[in-house]
């Protein structure tokens, strides 16, 4: 019996590698796209030692034909899409392309993977940004959509596409994405500048960590756990859309303190708003001051997602505790920094 065969958009970021290891486990043959096969970073899958079992292919989500003729040539049973503009800056710089690469090509890979397979499954990875700045929650997927940026109206548009595909028979999953780390972010992420700056701070005695809002608060998660479901939701009986979130509020001062003890620094808070600092009480240095150009003083809470459709029809949950996350980053900044 022959492999069942598994398509990636977007394999070489943070999901598309955590995705791709879950389902080479599960002893599909992974295909999966980059913009470019020779020039892609690929560390991601280096770091997950998994680079050589994945089938890579250039991809451009700017070109229809592309993402055709990969989708001819893999013939997939399963397709994913994560790719796209990851980044508010990247999406703002053109509204049509931004509403075309994130939003409007899911159409064509669709058809696509239907052409090909008419018992294809499709995943696509949505954002917490469709709600916009809806200040009651949690969210569930019945809150309604508010979109305040290019990169969330085209996430709302990929959103409706799958709607309407799953009302008309097909297996479309939607997977709402809420704030989602790990050691495979880059350092433009906060998360990942708290924990590598704690790790500087911990081997750098005149390192200082400067942030913003140390209250800001967020719905964060392990990345892999939303793989666990966006792949459980492939093998539900039936598609659906699902909120992934851990339903929990963390601040940016519970990455530092977590941080912190990890790295066996004690410290202690002192000051207040863009004053505050965090000093080790051992040496009665700065480790962490709040840097004036990034502090907010109403830093409006973030979006937060009610998970309880996943919890029920998948029994999926966020596994993974905010401590152990932050824990699991420290030591891979730890072990990069030699």
């Amino acid at each position: 019996m022959s492999r069942q065969k598994a398509l990636i958009f977007g394999v070489t970021g943070q999901d598309g590698a955590y995705l791709a290891r879950r389902l080479l486990a599960l002893g599909f043959e992974v295909t999966g796209t980059c913009q470019h096969v020779q020039l892609s970073d690929k560390w991601r899958l280096q770091f997950l030692g998994i680079c050589e079992q994945v089938t890579l292919v250039t991809c451009g989500l700017d070109s229809a034909k592309a993402v055709q003729q990969v989708i001819r040539d893999t013939e997939p049973d399963w397709v994913f899409n994560l790719a796209g503009y990851t980044s508010l800056a990247e999406a703002d710089v053109s509204r049509d392309k931004t509403l075309f690469v994130n939003g409007e090509i899911v159409q064509v890979m669709l058809d696509s993977a239907l052409e090909a397979n008419d018992s294809v499954r499709f995943f696509q990875a949505s954002s917490a940004q469709v709600f916009g700045n809806e200040t009651s929650g949690p969210q569930t997927e019945e809150t309604p959509v508010n979109p305040a940026n290019f990169y969330a109206e085209a996430k709302v548009i990929a959103d409706d596409i799958v709607s309407d595909a799953r009302s008309a028979g097909v297996f479309a999953v939607s997977g709402v994405l809420y704030n989602h780390e790990s050691p495979l972010r880059t350092e433009r992420f906060l998360s990942r500048k708290v924990t590598m700056g704690m790790v500087e701070a911990a081997r750098d005695q005149e390192f200082v960590l400067r942030v913003g809002n140390l209250n800001s608060r967020r719905d964060w998660s392990y990345a892999d756990d939303f793989m666990e479901a966006a792949v459980l939701s492939l093998q539900n009986e039936a598609p659906s859309r699902y909120i992934l979130s851990s339903g929990q509020f963390h601040c940016v001062r519970d990455w530092i303190d977590n941080g912190a003890a990890y790295l066996g620094l004690d410290i202690r808070w002192q000051g207040d708003g863009v004053d505050e600092i965090a000093v080790d009480t051992k040496t009665g240095r700065t480790i962490v001051a709040v840097a004036p150009e990034f502090y907010r003083a109403q830093d409006p809470d973030g979006l937060i997602g009610n998970p309880q459709r996943a919890k029920q029809k998948l029994g999926w949950s966020a596994k993974t505790p905010f401590n152990s996350l932050v824990e699991m980053m420290v030591a891979a900044d730890l072990a990069r920094a030699g």
